[in-house]
């Protein structure tokens, strides 16, 4: 009886702690909340981005690139916010992409973090979702979608930005004496049977 309140006190420790939900550092991330047609709230655009109701992901609408007419326009197209970040923490992003077009060609972009260039997404016609982890070098970041073709309609929504979380050293601790008992109680039970 006491080896098995030892092992569930136990796991209590080792799985006790949780940690809070990250919080969402994108505003506006689903591109609902806009001024006009070339403005939502949060982000800045340049060049031919829109915020229209045409084939978003979820809600009533998305963020589209239609095109940037020309190829010496094409580092002005982008659409970025800046956001609250951590020096040397990790955050993951995830963003919904479409690259919908009616001449065949693929929807092509830069994911930009802090100025740095994440790689190039090659967005295929229907939403598929996108992964990054970045980790932020100042305590202020901006996330940047560029458009590289002229001729397709990048489609993004529902960006999301959060916090990797770490255990905090109370939390390891819990975890180690968790562990511990686990392990001393297997032990004694290992030793009872031999």
């Amino acid at each position: 009886m006491h080896r098995k309140f030892a092992l569930a006190a136990a796991a209590a420790l080792a799985l006790g702690a949780t940690q809070a939900p990250a919080a969402e550092l994108i505003q506006n991330g689903s591109f609902e909340d806009t001024t006009d047609f070339f403005h939502a709230v949060g982000w800045t655009s340049t060049g031919a981005w829109e915020f229209f109701t045409a084939d978003p992901h979820s809600g009533a609408n998305s963020a589209s690139v239609s095109g940037c007419y020309d190829y010496a326009s094409l580092p002005n197209c982008s659409i970025s916010q800046t956001v609250g970040t951590e020096a040397g923490q990790t955050y993951e992003l995830s963003f919904w992409a479409n690259g919908y077009s009616t001449t065949g060609f693929v929807g092509v972009f830069q994911v930009i973090w802090g100025g740095v260039d994440q790689g190039t997404i090659f967005v295929t016609p229907g939403y598929e979702q996108y992964k990054f982890q970045l980790t932020a070098a100042s305590d202020s970041t901006t996330l940047e979608f560029r458009s590289m073709n002229t001729f397709a309609s990048n489609r993004i929504d529902d960006v999301s930005l959060t916090a990797l979380s770490v255990p905090e050293p109370s939390t390891w601790a819990l975890m180690i004496a968790g562990f511990g008992l686990a392990g001393g109680a297997l032990r004694r039970r290992h030793r009872a049977v031999a």
